[in-house]
């Protein structure tokens, strides 16, 4: 059976989001045998709609993180 799921990519209110603790977790849950991650492509759905919320964009995080992990299947959730 193959797992997956889908990190938080925004921070809540004016919350900074960490690139290495996103990374550091992706790299973990490949250890662990998850199979996929899903990043939400949708910018505005984070955050409770603070537009100061920070958020990565999702197909820029796909590219680092498809550089970063060597098993895992990346993707993006509409």
């Amino acid at each position: 059976m193959n797992f997956g799921y889908t990190p938080l990519i925004a921070g809540m209110d004016d919350e900074r989001i960490d690139y290495s603790k996103l990374r550091d977790l992706v790299l973990r849950s490949e250890k662990l045998g998850y199979g996929t991650v899903w990043i939400n492509d949708h910018m505005n759905l984070e955050g409770k709609g603070n537009l100061n919320a920070e958020i990565f964009e999702c197909w820029t995080l796909l590219s680092v993180l498809a550089a970063e992990t060597r098993d895992l299947r990346l993707g993006t959730l509409v």
